[in-house]
């Protein structure tokens, strides 16, 4: 748990994990604030950041111009919101890439949620399914403001 500020560029060489991969319970879920501060957060050939069950991951840009780049990995290259996991972004831009299979920017798990109060999500390609943005059943996406755009998918 906690507020995190970027103060440089990072280029991730693993996915940042928000939450307890041994425990998937209430007791071990975190709640993160994530401010990009006009900074890029990216990756090359993995996804930036996993959020685990019960977890809460905030997403913002205080500054402008701040980005995560998600990487190319088999689905959700910016952002992975697993089961009962969540996303607020307040704004900030998420560029996606090219997946395998669904998610290019952003994939949520089975019952998930991902709340977009504005900013971008662009540029995503899917071999399958969702290539800015995949919601898999049961989920939650409520789009508050922001834009999505450009994104291809086989389905």
């Amino acid at each position: 748990s906690g507020h995190y500020y970027l103060d440089r560029d990072i280029n991730v060489t693993s996915q940042t994990r928000v939450g307890n991969s041994s425990n998937d319970t209430r007791e071990t879920a975190v709640d993160v604030v994530l401010d990009l501060n006009g900074y890029k957060y990216t990756s090359d050939n993995v996804r930036c950041l996993y959020v685990f069950p019960y977890s809460k991951l905030s997403l913002l840009d205080s500054v402008g111009a701040g980005m995560i780049c998600g990487g190319s990995t088999s689905s959700g290259g910016a952002l992975y919101i697993e089961r009962n996991g969540a996303i607020e972004m307040y704004n900030g831009t998420v560029t996606a890439t090219r997946q395998n299979t669904s998610g290019g920017g952003v994939l949520q798990n089975v019952g998930g949620i991902f709340i977009m109060h504005s900013g971008m999500i662009y540029g995503g390609s899917a071999a399958a399914s969702g290539g800015n943005v995949y919601i898999r059943s049961a989920g939650t996406f409520t789009m508050k403001g922001g834009t999505i755009v450009g994104g291809v998918a086989a389905t």
